[in-house]
């Protein structure tokens, strides 16, 4: 997965330039086959010429031809797929440039070279004029928290569409050119679309080597433990844990070691939960009193156990919120004002939009979790 520096600092004008050398390529493949057919194939057909040694030229120059035009559909395709991923990923780069360059200073706002939305300048209990306009702190560090929620939310969502633009066209690219066959083919994939519904998304989030495929049997007891419907969870960790294992350039055990120590950011574990949360769950549902340090190592180097807690705080919200599975995914994340916000539906809510855009993601994940291991169908 693009990580906030890779999207940032996106060579897109080399992929532009991939899509017109690849342009010029059909155009001089069409040319060459033409100018068989012109020059050997019908001259040869008007000639008369027959027997054994003509069908066999015949039959040659038929192959060759195929050849072709194999090659130039084989490499209209490729010029296809690259300029549907240019297209994606050049909006994706934009967007990042007006969210992070000119949309998160307009509030208030910074985004650093990884991604990390922080207040700019934080709330200062001596300084009034980083209260936001108000006139009590907590409001102001209410308002700057929905803030940069929302701004880092939508950075999530370009990294995250951007990189499945990415490996969705690799993975076609892949398919395409055949592997290890030595002839022109057919593309079996023209759009990103097709190849992510065909099964790019499996090697993505849920294929043989994905973050998910170990889980499938921890994923099915702790929806059975806790009442969840075990696609629900699985959709749930997609959405939560995709970017934190795929995301990381650096080996995964020094990763957990960093995200344990609280250096990547508030979140942890397979399901992206804050230790806090974990805390008052361990405490509710495994009758444990732990530190939020202790539960946050457990969380980074316990996958089983945090896995169990995502179903357990999927139960939590349902029965707190008599709300669906469904909506309980939507409200993963969220604290109780912004989750009785979105359930009145109050619009003008801070944070009402990032409700929104998650309830909107849950189709697709659901989609995904379908082939979880095949394991909770």
């Amino acid at each position: 997965m693009l990580n906030y520096e890779n999207l940032y600092h996106a060579p897109v004008h080399a992929l532009e330039q991939a899509v017109e050398d690849w342009g010029r390529v059909i155009g001089k493949v069409e040319a060459l086959g033409a100018e068989l057919t012109d020059t050997v194939t019908q001259p040869l057909k008007a000639s008369g010429w027959t027997g054994p040694a003509a069908r066999t030229a015949m039959s040659f120059l038929g192959e060759t031809s195929k050849e072709f035009g194999d090659a130039a559909e084989q490499a209209r395709g490729i010029r296809d797929l690259l300029a549907e991923a240019h297209g994606r990923i050049k909006r994706n780069q934009d967007a990042l440039y007006r969210i992070a360059d000119h949309e998160a200073p307009a509030k208030g706002l910074k985004v650093d070279q990884n991604g990390k939305v922080t207040a700019n300048p934080p709330v200062d209990p001596q300084d009034r004029s980083t209260w936001r306009g108000k006139d009590d702190i907590r409001d102001a560090i209410e308002e700057g928290r929905h803030a940069i929620e929302a701004i880092q939310t939508r950075i999530n969502q370009v990294l995250r569409d951007a990189s499945e633009a990415d490996e969705t066209a690799a993975w076609a690219l892949r398919a395409n050119l055949g592997g290890e066959k030595h002839d022109f083919n057919q593309p079996t994939h023209t759009s990103l679309a097709g190849a992510w519904n065909a099964g790019a998304w499996k090697s993505s989030v849920t294929g043989s080597g994905s973050f998910l495929d170990p889980h499938g049997k921890d994923i099915l007891a702790a929806a059975n433990k806790y009442g969840i419907n075990p696609k629900v969870l699985a959709a749930l960790l997609i959405q939560e844990g995709e970017g934190r294992s795929l995301g990381t350039k650096v080996p995964f055990d020094l990763f957990r070691r960093a995200e344990s120590s609280g250096l990547v950011g508030n979140s942890v574990g397979i399901g992206q939960m804050q230790a806090g949360t974990a805390a008052d769950l361990m405490a509710k549902y495994h009758g444990e009193k732990v530190g939020q340090d202790d539960i946050r190592g457990r969380l980074a180097n316990d996958d089983r156990l945090a896995i169990d807690l995502a179903a357990a705080n999927l139960h939590h919200l349902k029965s707190t919120y008599g709300i669906s599975d469904e909506q309980a995914y939507t409200a993963y994340a969220a604290d109780d004002k912004l989750i009785r916000a979105w359930l009145r539906d109050d619009t003008g809510y801070p944070g009402y939009g990032n409700m929104t855009e998650r309830s909107d993601s849950f189709a697709k994940r659901y989609r995904e979790a379908n082939d979880v291991g095949g394991l909770v169908r």
